[in-house]
């Protein structure tokens, strides 16, 4: 059995070896999910404050009708309510508005933290949310 000698110690530091890359697949991976909700949330909170920006002269002229935007005012407040949490328009989020709906594309990148160390690349995260007025009769 002198063959043998050795073998347990090298088993468990083969499995430590194997726990680590999984737990560092589970670290960052978790990461990319809590980038990609956060992302989700800035972005349908800053469509839902563009479609505040109701065109009040097209209402007041015809209050039965659907109100429609203001799509200048609407990209103006759904950049602010981006700008609130650090997210920069034109850069990292991009603001589109017609008079019916307002449209909101946000992008980062999330940088790997343990997995970047065998060379994987940072992951490009979008979410894209949109908005229209409503009445609420």
């Amino acid at each position: 059995m002198t063959g043998q000698r050795g073998s347990a110690t090298l088993w468990v530091l083969v499995m430590c070896g194997m726990a680590l890359v999984v737990a560092s697949l589970a670290v960052d991976l978790w990461e990319v999910g809590s980038v990609r909700r956060r992302a989700a949330g800035l972005a349908d909170s800053a469509a839902a404050a563009g479609a505040t920006a109701v065109d009040e002269v097209a209402y007041r002229a015809d209050p039965s009708a659907a109100p429609l935007l203001d799509p200048t005012a609407a990209v103006d407040r759904a950049c602010a309510a981006l700008a609130q949490s650090g997210v920069r328009c034109g850069s990292d989020a991009v603001v589109v508005a017609d008079a019916s709906s307002v449209r909101v594309h946000v992008r980062t990148r999330v940088d790997f933290a343990l997995l970047r160390l065998v060379g994987a690349a940072p992951f490009d995260v979008t979410a894209v949310a949109a908005a229209r007025p409503f009445r609420n009769d």
